[in-house]
């Protein structure tokens, strides 16, 4: 699974505020997945084991302003 969206925080800051609302995401599975931010860009890492399980998590990323 990989997805990367560009945003406009320091690196750190979006990266925690990423894994936060993971956290708050019932069907995200956080604990299968790994979180990088580059020059405002995060990607998700890590495998799923649903269809509903990526989409949580993909959808809580696009959540992080």
């Amino acid at each position: 699974m990989g997805i990367t969206i560009i945003a406009r925080k320091h690196d750190r800051d979006l990266q925690n505020d990423v894994y936060d609302t993971l956290r708050e995401t019932p069907r995200a599975a956080v604990e299968n997945l790994a979180v990088s931010v580059a020059d405002g860009q995060i990607t998700l890492h890590g495998r799923v084991d649903t269809c509903v399980q990526k989409c949580a998590a993909e959808q809580a990323a696009r959540r992080v302003p």
